[in-house]
């Protein structure tokens, strides 16, 4: 082999390990985070074309979408940052992170401001409708091969659409939002 090639096989084999690693981790979130076996209650939101439940008591409120200050060097999925009464918060596009992109903001857009491990931070979604009442029992576990399966703990059919229930820990753990933020 060439020098070349002996760089390029030890790349691989790095990235091979950072992979197993965040699989490890992903399965980690996933284990903290479970599906109440009863009734509970969840925020309705939209992003693209789906639509995901969060935990109720980690919202705090929502917002339109207002100016963010641009985090520089941040992720893609990163909007920016938001002047929350004097408390600046990491704001992530829950469309943008699902599709791994930048995505243009609009003024229709919502943030979903969430408190949960004491870190505060909003979510973008397209859309926001209203709390339902979910039975853990008929939560099923998501198919794993959908783009929105890394950030997802169960699925769920309401009022004749899929609901995903979002992991805030994986959709925040893996999200490479520099520390200083969380």
């Amino acid at each position: 082999m060439t020098g070349e090639t002996t760089a390029i096989m030890d790349q691989i084999g790095h990235l091979q390990r950072s992979l197993n690693a965040l699989k490890a981790s992903l399965a980690e979130n996933w284990a903290r985070e479970s599906v109440p076996s009863g009734p509970f209650e969840v925020f309705i939101c939209r992003a693209r074309d789906e639509r995901f439940g969060l935990p109720i008591e980690a919202v705090e409120e929502v917002l339109p979408m207002c100016a963010l200050t641009e985090y520089p060097q941040g992720p893609p999925w990163l909007s920016g940052v938001l002047n929350l009464r004097g408390e600046m918060i990491p704001v992530v596009d829950v469309a943008a992170r699902i599709e791994r992109t930048r995505r243009p903001i609009h003024l229709n857009d919502f943030i979903v401001v969430l408190e949960t491990g004491n870190k505060r931070f909003g979510l973008v979604f397209q859309e926001v409708f209203r709390i339902h009442t979910v039975d853990g029992a008929e939560v099923q576990a998501p198919v794993r091969d959908v783009p929105e399966a890394l950030y997802v703990i169960g699925m769920i059919e309401v009022d004749k659409h899929p609901l995903f229930l979002l992991s805030i820990a994986c959709l925040l753990g893996t999200s490479d939002i520099p520390e200083d933020l969380l």
